[in-house]
Formats: C-alpha cells, structure tokens, sequence
C-alpha cells in the first residue's frame, strides 16, 4: 500500500460527495445536496472509500455521469461512463 493510492482513494471519495451534493441542488435544495453526501458517507459500505480500494473511483465517476444527465452535458456523462468502465479491479495477493 502507498500513499498514493490513499490519496487517489481519498480525493475520488471527496469528487464523490461533491458529485452527490451537485446531485441534490439540480433535483431540489442546496440541503438535499448536503443530505446525499452526508448519508453516502455515513453509509457501512463507505468505509470503503477510505480504503486502498477501486469502489471510490468508480462511485465517483458513476455519479458524475449522473450529474452530466441531469445537466444534460453529454461529453462529461459520456467520458464519465466510459472511465467508470475502465475502473481498475484490484485483486488481493495470494
């Protein structure tokens, strides 16, 4: 494990949250936005998003391909789709 697969882990788990909220003000309030990110980070399943794991990669291009939907940008929801399905799978070491 190196520090920068943490930090990889860690700043598509933060484009992750900030992906939700933008989520929640497109569909209805700012605190809508806030109320997803809050409960997709307090979800028992986040935790691995801190890890040195592929599931905050794929969580946070998965919901911005949401967020280009929704804003009807078809270029992000497009690159986003395809990344999301380039996500690497990591296997653990026998």
């Amino acid at each position: 494990m190196t520090a920068a697969d943490l930090i990889v882990s860690t700043v598509a788990g933060i484009a992750a949250a900030c992906g939700l909220y933008r989520i929640g003000r497109l569909v209805s309030l700012p605190r809508v936005g806030l109320l997803l990110a809050v409960l997709w980070a307090g979800a028992p399943m986040a935790i691995t998003a801190s890890m040195v794991m592929t599931e905050s990669l794929f969580t946070a291009r998965a919901v911005w391909a949401l967020v280009g939907v929704l804003e009807r940008n078809w270029f992000l929801t497009g690159s986003a789709t395809v990344f999301a399905g380039l996500a690497p799978e990591r296997r653990g070491r026998a």
